[in-house]
């Protein structure tokens, strides 16, 4: 079964590789900066991944519920949430993490869309 079968090496291994897809962006502008001459700050392009990166793991977070029926929580020492035993809890805790995924898509529509205004 996808990711409680899985070692806690594994878990956060796999944590890790979603950070560095969600820092990518980042590195690559910040790598084209550095080649036009304009050096950039390496440590807000660290921090910068974290952005790209919650979205990303609240949305495999909500994957691996929907699929097993046991929902991470956020707390690891919390025992995972049930669909079978605590349904309000399960869902409460998917719509949470929707909710999370949908602001952080608005955060980056205003912010790819932003336009100053004119004067």
């Amino acid at each position: 079964m996808i990711w409680w079968d899985w070692s806690s090496k594994q878990r956060w291994a796999f944590l890790g590789a979603l950070y560095v897809v969600g820092t990518l962006p980042a590195l690559l502008l910040a790598l084209l900066a550095d080649f036009s001459g304009i050096a950039p700050d390496w440590q807000w392009v660290a921090l910068s991944g974290l952005l790209p990166f919650l979205p990303l793991m609240f949305g495999w977070y909500l994957f691996v519920g929907l699929r097993t029926g046991r929902m991470p929580s956020m707390p690891y020492y919390k025992e995972p949430d049930d669909r079978a035993t605590s349904p309000f809890s399960f869902w409460f805790q998917a719509a949470l993490y929707v909710i999370m995924i949908g602001y952080f898509v608005n955060l980056f529509y205003n912010v790819i869309t932003y336009s100053p205004p004119p004067g």
